[in-house]
């Protein structure tokens, strides 16, 4: 199995310029080293923002990009996660100005949490169960190039909280060797990710890397226990609910021998609209089928 260290970090997803640090065959397994996504510098809760003058982090530092054999623009690259394992700590910090609630923040601020042997977190006298998650993972873009702080139809910086061990994502596939990333892992966050950060933690991820040849979504679609959802990315959250409501109507019209009517009847009796984060350059929602539909399949 390759490892993916931390020595091979990207900033930006792109449609050129990538320069691939490995190069796996299509069903290979990868263990993947991340940073945090400050990359490591907040090793004290006393830093501020003037403690870190001249190495202030970049966001979102991001492992890869890796090179799928096989993958061309029109494929779909298949990402399962096998597992997702955390540093002993984990970092939050909140400046004033900054994130959902930024207006509120009235001075800068370093948390660090010990992450307990039993998969928690104490917080102020509270014991908080953990679930792991992906905040960054995608691959490069149709168009331009797009930094690892921002989301879009290429995956990137979701902050999907169900992007997490045991779910699989499926990625359109836009370049050669699709350029596979992730990074920004959290130990916990909350739907909407209000503070701009949940707990943020090194992790090693171990992913299975897989082309499905000619068949394609516009957008990312995850699956978990058979259920899937479509994660969409805009402006605003109205529009990109619209996009990921949409996205799985097509999704399933394509798949199911139904009318549009059933199918928009179904949607309103099983489908979830769900928001994922409010706080990056785009905001991003998800859709999901609370059930699972026999024979669906990607």
């Amino acid at each position: 199995m390759q490892e993916i260290t931390t020595n091979t970090q990207f900033f930006y997803f792109s449609k050129e310029g990538m320069r691939e640090t490995a190069r796996v065959q299509s069903g290979e397994t990868v263990l993947i080293y991340t940073k945090d996504c400050y990359d490591n510098l907040l090793v004290n809760e006393s830093l501020r923002h003037s403690d870190l003058k001249g190495r202030e982090p970049v966001a979102n530092p991001t492992s890869g990009p890796i090179f799928v054999e096989g993958a061309h623009p029109g494929d779909t690259l298949k990402v399962e996660i096998l597992s997702i394992k955390l540093n002993d700590h984990a970092t939050m910090r909140l400046t004033p100005g900054h994130g959902s609630l930024g207006k509120a923040v009235t001075e800068e601020c370093v948390r660090i949490f010990p992450i307990n042997e039993n998969n928690t977190v104490d917080f102020n006298g509270m014991t908080l169960p953990l679930h792991p998650m992906i905040g960054v993972i995608g691959v490069a873009p149709k168009e331009g190039c797009i930094d690892t702080d921002t989301p879009g139809d290429h995956g990137g910086n979701m902050d999907d909280h169900d992007i997490c061990a045991g779910t699989t994502i499926y990625f359109p596939v836009s370049v050669e060797g699709a350029m596979f990333g992730l990074g920004d892992v959290h130990a916990l966050m909350g739907d909407g990710e209000v503070a701009i950060c949940g707990l943020e933690t090194e992790a090693s991820v171990t992913v299975r890397l897989s082309v499905i040849s000619g068949k394609q979504e516009t957008l990312p679609v995850t699956e978990k226990d058979g259920r899937f959802a479509v994660v969409a990315s805009a402006e605003t959250l109205d529009a990109a609910a619209e996009r990921a409501r949409y996205e799985m109507l097509h999704f399933l019209k394509k798949r199911l021998p139904y009318s549009y009517n059933d199918l928009i009847m179904l949607l309103s009796l099983i489908g979830n609209l769900s928001v994922c984060q409010v706080v990056d350059p785009l905001q991003t929602v998800r859709f999901t089928l609370s059930e699972k539909i026999a024979f669906l399949q990607f």
